[in-house]
This record gives structure tokens, C-alpha cells and sequence, in this order.
């Protein structure tokens, strides 16, 4: 008798364009990369309240089904571009910009300004947005920067981790990188899901309807960068074969980890060195159910919120008056890998708990800091994922 095991199973999406709840018509299925999964099924049931002079129940009865559970994951560039975009409801990942090619370029470090040396820029990225500089001779003006503010003939930026100089007509690219921020979309944010059993013959289940209640991540002080997507559905089916008419092949980016890859963490738009870092995401998902069907008919969308956590070395009081003065801020962090770039964006938190006791001997002292994002005034927004693909 064949017995199933984990190293054997497989992981396959499609977005369901059409229809929520419904497998496209002959889809092609996504291969996914994961480290663990919960996927299921659970029932609603009810025993019977009858009274029998035998004591028994007569009826145990199903009132209910529902879709859900987790997918693990380690973050690589690209693999999951589909499931962030997802748990923000947003509407699509907008197209990076070319700001300005291989061209002539000035650096105002004290005012952080880039400008074109001649002519204007061959477009303007939006205030908020990030944006790639390369190609100047000063290291320190080649990076990730966020855009303070932008005209036609200047970009004042933010968010540096490191030194601007001043520079003259230097040949360089300026890039904006493509981005999500949160949203309302949820008719194009839903997914078939497929496990298959490689080991076992003719053996598969799938779930429809499967939309992202919640997605988190976890960056360590030693260690990859983890996360968890959180999915609640309609139903789960078993099938005897794939409900796809093929597979497209899973992503080979490397797995980022927290050592060689994160570029900078920023707090109130400065660098900040730190111990540990964690957000969750929250759409507030609810199933809405109707009379004579089995399953939800539709997921409807609460408020989106953020809230998280930052560790690190206590040096100074700074970080923990932004909490003892409930001062508002701000937070993102950069990660590369081969290139690759993501940026997690947060422009507007506060920080609603943090600490820093002593609890023992031979320890240091960890500012532990606890935040919650919510929409910044200037940008409309409470989140964004920005992306950079190596040139």
C-alpha cells in the first residue's frame, strides 16, 4: 500500500480571474515553492436535539464548510509576487519606470537632491515611490532611495543609507521600481489551489475560492527570511487528476537570508540597526454565507491593517520616545539578493508598546518595540512592496 509523504508533495496555483470559487477552464498551474502548508477543509455540524426514550441521537448533520489554512514560505525574488499583491487586495503591480538612462546627472548632497544636468527627466516618479540610482563615481549615491519629492527637473529623497556628495554631470541611471500598495480589489485576488501526491497515483486535492486573509514575515538576527500566507476559502475537492492542463515551473531565485541580504532597516527615515523584525498583515476576511448553498458565496473585506515588531540593541531613549511621547513615524526595509530587490514600505506607525529591562545577568539590554501602521495623510496608503529585478 503507497504512503504518502511530505518530501513528495507538491504545491500549484491559478488565479481565478473569472470567476470566484470557480477553477478557470483549462488553466495552467503555477509550481509553487513552500516549506510547509495547512491546507484544508472544516465542517460546520450539529447533532441532532431530538428526544428519544433510548437516549440516542438520530441525526448528526453537516451545517457548513469553509477553505482555509497557511502556506510557508522562504522568501525568494519573484515566487511570490502573486500572494503579496493578494493580501494587499490590491489591484496589480504597477510597471517599473525608466526616470532618466545613461546620462548626465547632478548630486546636491545638502539638500538630497538628484537633477538632470540638462532637460528634464524622461519621467517623473511620484512622491512616495522608490527609486534606483547607479552609475555615479561617489559610492554613496548609488543605491535605494524613496522620493521625498519630484518635478520634472528634481528628485529630493529620503531613506538613505549613506553619505550623499555633491556631484556634477555624472553618467547615471535613475530607475522607479514597480510597486502594490493596499487596496480594495477582490475580484481578481482569489486562487485555485493544488496539492498533488508525486508518490501516489491519481491522488489530489484542491481548494477554491482561497483568498489571503493575512500574510506575515520574520527577520531574525541570524537565520533566512520566513513568512506565512494565511488563506481562507470555499471548498475542498479530492480529484483523481490535475485540474490544470499543465504546470509552469517554479521559481530558482535564491532564498534571502537575513546575514548577506537585508541592506537597511529605517526607522523615522534613518538607518537603524536592529536585532529582529516581524510584520502581519490583516484584511479582516469574513464568509458570507447564503441559504440552500453549502460554502461561502463571496469573502467580503474588512479594514487593512499592519502591526509588527522591531528589536535591537538599546543605545539611547530615542526609538522608545517615540512610544513614551505616542510620537508618529515611519519604517521600512530593504532586502537584496543577486540583485534583486524588494522593499517593504511602512510611511506612517506609531509605536504602541516598547521596553527595555534588564532580565538577568550576562544579557543586553533589547529595546523591544511593538507598532502599528495605519494611512499616511500624504500618500493615501498604509503599506507598499516595491520591486527591483537585477538589471
Amino acid at each position: 500500500m503507497a504512503q504518502g509523504i511530505a518530501d513528495q508533495v507538491g504545491l500549484s496555483y491559478v488565479d481565478e480571474d473569472s470567476t470566484w470559487g470557480t477553477v478557470p477552464a483549462s488553466p495552467t498551474l503555477q509550481n509553487l515553492r513552500f516549506t510547509g502548508e495547512s491546507l484544508k477543509q472544516d465542517t460546520d455540524s450539529v447533532a441532532s436535539r431530538e428526544i428519544r426514550s433510548d437516549r440516542q441521537v438520530t441525526d448528526f448533520i453537516r451545517t457548513g464548510v469553509r477553505a482555509n489554512g497557511s502556506i510557508n514560505f522562504e522568501l525568494s525574488y519573484g515566487t511570490y509576487d502573486d500572494f503579496m499583491r493578494a493580501g494587499l487586495l490590491s489591484a496589480a503591480w504597477t510597471s517599473p519606470v525608466t526616470v532618466i538612462a545613461t546620462s548626465a546627472v547632478d548630486v546636491t548632497a545638502a539638500s538630497n537632491k538628484f537633477e538632470p544636468h540638462t532637460g528634464t527627466w524622461t519621467a517623473t516618479p511620484a512622491a512616495g515611490t522608490w527609486i534606483k540610482t547607479s552609475g555615479f563615481s561617489e559610492t554613496g549615491n548609488n543605491g535605494y532611495f524613496k522620493v521625498a519629492s519630484a518635478t520634472s527637473g528634481e528628485i529630493v529623497v529620503t531613506c538613505k543609507n549613506s553619505t550623499l556628495a555633491n556631484e556634477n554631470a555624472s553618467a547615471a541611471s535613475i530607475t522607479g521600481g514597480a510597486y502594490i500598495v493596499n487596496g480594495t480589489t477582490t475580484a481578481d485576488n482569489s486562487f485555485s489551489i493544488e496539492r498533488k501526491h508525486s508518490d501516489i497515483a491519481s491522488v489530489f486535492e484542491y481548494w477554491t475560492g482561497m483568498m489571503i486573509p493575512s500574510f506575515s514575515m520574520e527577520v531574525p538576527a541570524n537565520g533566512l527570511i520566513t513568512g506565512t500566507f494565511d488563506f481562507l476559502g470555499k471548498r475542498e475537492y479530492s480529484a483523481t487528476a490535475t485540474i490544470g492542463t499543465g504546470y509552469d515551473t517554479a521559481t530558482t531565485t535564491d532564498v534571502m537570508n537575513c546575514i548577506d541580504d537585508v541592506d537597511a532597516f529605517f526607522i523615522n527615515e534613518a538607518a537603524y540597526d536592529i536585532t529582529g523584525f516581524n510584520f502581519a498583515t490583516n484584511n479582516n476576511l469574513r464568509e458570507r454565507l447564503e441559504v440552500a448553498t453549502l460554502g461561502a458565496v463571496s469573502v467580503g473585506a474588512g479594514k487593512f491593517g499592519v502591526s509588527g515588531g522591531i528589536k535591537a540593541y538599546f543605545e539611547d531613549n530615542t526609538e522608545l520616545d517615540y512610544y513614551r511621547d505616542w510620537t508618529t513615524t515611519n519604517c521600512a526595509l530593504s532586502v537584496t539578493k543577486s540583485s534583486n530587490t524588494y522593499i517593504f514600505d511602512w510611511p506612517t506607525m506609531k509605536v504602541k508598546a516598547g521596553s527595555a529591562p534588564a532580565t538577568g545577568e550576562n544579557t543586553d539590554l533589547i529595546a523591544d518595540m511593538e507598532f502599528e501602521s495605519y494611512m499616511d495623510s500624504a500618500e493615501s496608503i498604509t503599506m507598499r512592496v516595491s520591486k527591483f529585478p537585477a538589471a
